[in-house]
């Protein structure tokens, strides 16, 4: 999907090599804290792109437990306020905006569902170390998202807060996928990104 955006960039196909996210298998073997106790967990900036106040609209009256972590984007100010009013409005947790990867683990740990559905993501670390983390994903339809979990998460449009609640309550009834730890585990390691990353510049170099 990234390819087929720089192609319409430059204009004409280049030849190309997709080096692929990687994720810490380090996530895979945190201790479980206890019981999970947040319901939809969202990581990540809070910004427009991020999209934090759809999710809110989508989730208003669920009873659900929601969580957020991330700094934010001054940029997206107006977004920024709205949603965290509504955040406080229906006592989601807001978590520090930094603290060390074990202890993100732990956060993640506690959720049942990671949920992303912004505009765009790649789908970014968060879903990857979620999923390892025993976590059900909620995601967008945008993006490249799909090129990485494929049938194994819960997809949803980005701009309509009914999509977004359908998914989320699908995510919470059927719970995560069995396979996509053990896939994310094999796929999507640094030293797979690593050597395909060799591999293309080999091929720069005519190797």
């Amino acid at each position: 999907a990234e390819y087929g955006v720089l192609v319409g960039w430059l204009g004409e196909p280049k030849p190309y090599r997709a080096v692929p996210n990687a994720v810490d298998a380090d996530f895979a073997n945190v201790e479980q804290p206890g019981e999970r106790d947040i319901d939809v967990l969202m990581v990540g900036r809070w910004e427009l792109r991020k999209n934090q106040a759809t999710l809110l609209e989508g989730l208003r009256g669920s009873g659900y437990k929601l969580a957020f972590l991330g700094g934010e984007n001054q940029g997206d100010g107006q977004h920024n306020e709205m949603a965290k009013a509504m955040a406080v409005e229906m006592d989601a947790e807001i978590l520090p905006e930094t603290m060390d990867r074990k202890k993100i683990a732990s956060i993640m740990r506690r959720a049942k569902v990671l949920a992303q559905p912004s505009f765009f993501e790649t789908p970014g670390l968060a879903a990857l170390e979620a999923a390892l983390c025993g976590c059900a994903l909620v995601a967008s339809n945008r993006g490249c998202v799909m090129e990485y979990l494929q049938d194994m998460a819960f997809y949803c449009d980005p701009r309509s807060p009914d999509s977004i609640r359908k998914a989320v309550d699908s995510a919470l009834q059927e719970g995560p996928n069995s396979t996509l730890p053990w896939f994310i585990s094999d796929a999507y390691t640094w030293e797979n990104a690593a050597e395909i990353t060799i591999e293309g510049y080999n091929d720069l170099l005519g190797r």
